[in-house]
């Protein structure tokens, strides 16, 4: 257990995957801790505060058994999307925040949003009307066994999908795999699938195509529905598209468009970019619920109206 920034009652559980440094969602969480000071007051130290990472089976917060007299333990699990509802965790903590849960589950569970990776954030200056933007569909991403369906879209392969889990496994056959993209089935997007993790665009350039693009693709990850790119496209006042998210109500009334297949997912897309009015509501909505449901300082009340 060590301390968190300034903290006294913040710590970074021992038994974590990963150290907090190297957490994709560092920034954020300190955000967030930042937005709960503030909003508690001299009610901050009533709470002891843990951030556990972890990313399967076996691994058990070693703040779960610690007593911290006088104070109410709060456990922000993160990085696990195996989809663990954390249940066996109930009894230890006062309240857990917990990413990836797939449902609402026990009372003092609940979900919590992933938030976007350091160094993507933006300025509301930055944010451009989304009709006056010049990329009218974006993706940029590795090519993994979920996101076939997407890749079939925009692929003039007849490689039958069974086939493509088994190729895509295979490094040289998956890099020649990702060269030939049918850019013209949405015009003026920029679709571009990777044959490795963070093989793609750089931070900034990602920031720039999510800053000028009008709609943005969010495809699974290597297990969840649920990732990074969701809430980072909706922040930067991107309309987006995905497929279905957990029941949670971290998305209940969202303004994110959830299909079953991309096929339909193109044809809404296409349907969209016809209609400017339509898009001007969509993106106002989004940035209102991001900034509403999704923000630091809407996450911070979030979880004090929980505690």
């Amino acid at each position: 257990m060590r301390p968190i920034a300034n903290y006294t009652n913040v710590f970074f559980d021992a038994n974590s995957t990963y150290a907090f440094d190297a957490l994709n969602e560092k920034e954020y969480i300190l955000d967030i801790l930042e937005q709960l000071h503030e909003q508690l007051g001299k009610n901050f130290d009533d709470f002891c505060f843990i951030v556990f990472s972890a990313n399967g089976e076996g691994h058990i917060p070693t703040s779960a058994d610690r007593e911290f007299p006088g104070k109410k333990k709060i456990l922000f699990y993160l990085s696990d999307e195996s989809g663990k509802t954390a249940t066996e965790l109930k009894g230890d903590f006062h309240c857990i925040f917990k990413s990836y849960l797939p449902y609402l589950g026990d009372p003092n569970i609940y979900p919590f949003p992933l938030g976007h990776m350091n160094d993507i954030r933006f300025e509301p200056a930055e944010i451009k009307n989304v009709n006056a933007r010049t990329i009218n569909a974006f993706f940029s991403g590795n090519l993994n066994i979920n996101r076939i369906g997407l890749y079939k879209q925009f692929n003039p392969s007849r490689i039958p999908i069974f086939l493509l889990k088994q190729l895509i496994k295979i490094p040289f056959i998956k890099k020649g795999l990702v060269k030939n993209q049918r850019k013209e089935l949405i015009t003026d997007s920029f679709i571009n699938f990777t044959s490795g993790f963070k093989q793609g665009l750089s931070k900034d350039e990602y920031k720039q195509y999510l800053l000028n693009s009008k709609i943005v693709f969010c495809p699974k990850g290597f297990i969840s529905a649920e990732t990074f790119r969701h809430l980072e496209a909706m922040s930067a006042g991107c309309i987006v598209i995905s497929e279905k998210l957990p029941q949670t109500s971290l998305y209940k009334d969202s303004p994110i468009i959830q299909v079953n297949d991309w096929q339909t997912a193109i044809a809404i897309t296409r349907n969209l970019l016809k209609n400017n009015n339509e898009l001007e509501v969509l993106q106002q909505r989004t940035l209102e619920f991001w900034r509403k449901n999704y923000s630091a300082a809407a996450v911070a009340k979030y979880i004090t109206m929980h505690l």
